[in-house]
């Protein structure tokens, strides 16, 4: 029986951005989802339980902070693995990330070797 390729939702307010993952993600296999807002994102998580979300943590509504942190508060979400990522790369996001419960942290603009270590990394095996 094949293995279905890991469902990943990508959160970032830049549709250049989504569509650049988007673009790259499913040239790898994944099940890419789409959100710009934290909101949006909330919902999505809950309706179809991605894998794994990649998340700005400069987005509108819900920030990629305070979402990764309910993603850890709920009982049935807290299984998803986190990427958090930013363009405003100050030096404490990295610790903040970690603080809120990510899984990685990646700085923008994203190289593809450094989002496949990542992803790698958080892949249920």
């Amino acid at each position: 029986m094949a293995q279905r390729p890991p469902s990943i939702l990508v959160v970032d307010d830049s549709g250049f951005t989504r569509e650049l993952m988007t673009l790259f993600l499913r040239q790898r296999g994944y099940d890419v989802r789409l959100a710009n807002d934290g909101t949006t994102a909330l919902n999505m998580l809950i309706i179809h339980r991605p894998d794994i979300v990649l998340l700005d943590i400069a987005i509108p509504g819900i920030d990629g902070f305070s979402l990764c942190r309910k993603i850890r508060e709920d009982a049935i979400l807290r299984e998803i693995k986190v990427i958090l990522f930013t363009a405003m790369d100050y030096g404490d996001n990295a610790e903040k990330a970690r603080q809120a419960g990510a899984d990685a942290y990646l700085s923008k603009p994203i190289v593809h070797e450094n989002l496949l270590a990542a992803l790698k990394s958080v892949e249920p095996h």
